[in-house]
């Protein structure tokens, strides 16, 4: 999530020192002006969109267990801009299906976050590596911009961790862009203590390279 805010430093005049009135008179034309200035001029409120964003409640986190909860996972991670970078065609096949197949598979499960709405604000996938060693990959992890900077991503990586170690799992592996629009990703994957362990150039597309971040887990 990226933000830029800009401020410009003004000058400032030297001012006379303020006196209050010292009438009834004085204090009722401060009044009058004090009132004309209140009601034309249009005060304006900044609205932080993350505060309004979250109107509907705090999230509860459920695994999918349904079809339809499966399909709209999916819906939910091909929706346009939910994601930095353009997905892959891979990523998007993944997406289509992963979800409703993972229903009752032991080592491959995805979670979603959800308000009192029933609107999915944020996914997580985890499987075991096809190799089948015990160590275990996130397949996705997305949190609508609305809901960034919420403890959304820390929660569900968390809930992976968990998960990998009731499976009796070795570690965590996170795959993730170079892209700088995923920089907030890497600094929580650093906070969580997973470590870079390595990158494969040009991976996605030219110029954007995959960074493999890894945290083993003690069972």
């Amino acid at each position: 999530v990226r933000a830029s805010l800009h401020y410009r430093a003004r000058g400032r005049r030297k001012r006379r020192p303020y006196s209050p009135p010292t009438s009834l008179k004085g204090y009722q034309a401060l009044a009058v002006w004090l009132e004309f200035i209140l009601s034309s001029c249009q005060i304006r409120i900044p609205v932080d969109l993350r505060k309004t964003s979250s109107a509907a409640g705090p999230c509860e986190i459920r695994r999918v267990a349904n079809r339809d909860e499966g399909e709209a996972v999916s819906s939910f991670l091909l929706q346009p801009g939910l994601f930095g970078t353009p997905l892959t065609p891979g990523e998007r096949d993944e997406f289509s299906t992963r979800p409703v197949a993972s229903i009752g598979r032991p080592d491959d499960a995805y979670w979603f976050a959800r308000d009192n709405t029933r609107t999915i604000h944020a996914v997580i996938g985890v499987r075991m590596n096809v190799e089948r060693t015990g160590i275990y990959e996130v397949s996705a992890l997305a949190i609508h911009a609305a809901r960034r900077r919420q403890g959304l991503g820390r929660r569900l990586l968390q809930l992976a961790l968990r998960f990998v170690a009731d499976s009796g799992g070795r570690g965590l592996l996170f795959e993730t862009s170079s892209d700088l629009s995923y920089a907030p990703m890497h600094h929580l994957l650093a906070d969580l203590g997973f470590k870079q362990v390595g990158c494969f150039p040009d991976f996605y597309y030219p110029g954007e390279n995959t960074l493999w971040y890894y945290r083993p887990v003690g069972r």
